[in-house]
């Protein structure tokens, strides 16, 4: 029976550190998908991804829930991949009052414009597009974990969704 990341967190904590690989191949690829979406660069999303479960792992002793592991372990790698795009000095998007979009089709021609749109949004809107479409966050989730205001999140969500409408209207 596959124990619970909590499970693992506490035998890591009793004096079991070879379990944290576990944890690390659980995550891997929810960590390395939101700060490669924000990164672009591979290898440097890889460097950060490295960053965050070590990140992760020291504070693992100041982890109140350990049933809470994934959401310590993704709000560390938002954390990390805001901080590249700080360091590169990328510009926050202005306010914008579009509505929300539609759900999606099940179509691979649309998957294709939504990934060329959002491949083609600067680096923290791709971010926030990643934690929302991909990781499930909420807004206020996203603006906590990214240190902004919630209508900045909010803004910029509805900005990727009606350009992904733009781009989708043109290819029917």
């Amino acid at each position: 029976m596959r124990e619970s990341d909590g499970a693992l967190v506490e035998a890591i904590m009793g004096g079991q550190p070879e379990l944290f690989a576990e944890l690390v191949r659980r995550h891997a690829a929810s960590v390395f998908r939101i700060v490669r979406s924000a990164v672009r660069q591979e290898a440097d999303a890889e460097d950060i991804g490295q960053e965050v479960f070590l990140a992760s792992y020291r504070a693992l002793s100041r982890l109140r829930d350990p049933g809470r592991y994934r959401a310590h372990l993704m709000a560390i790698a938002a954390r990390k991949a805001a901080d590249y795009l700080r360091r590169r000095g990328a510009q926050p998007l202005p306010l914008d009052e579009e509505p929300a979009a539609p759900a999606p089709r099940e179509d691979s021609d649309l998957l294709a414009v939504v990934r060329q749109v959002v491949d083609g949004m600067p680096d923290e809107a791709r971010l926030v597009f990643a934690l929302r479409h991909h990781e499930g966050l909420s807004c206020v989730q996203i603006a906590s974990l990214l240190d902004r205001p919630e209508g900045t999140i909010y803004s910029r969500l509805s900005r990727i969704h009606a350009a992904i409408r733009r781009a989708a209207e043109v290819r029917e």
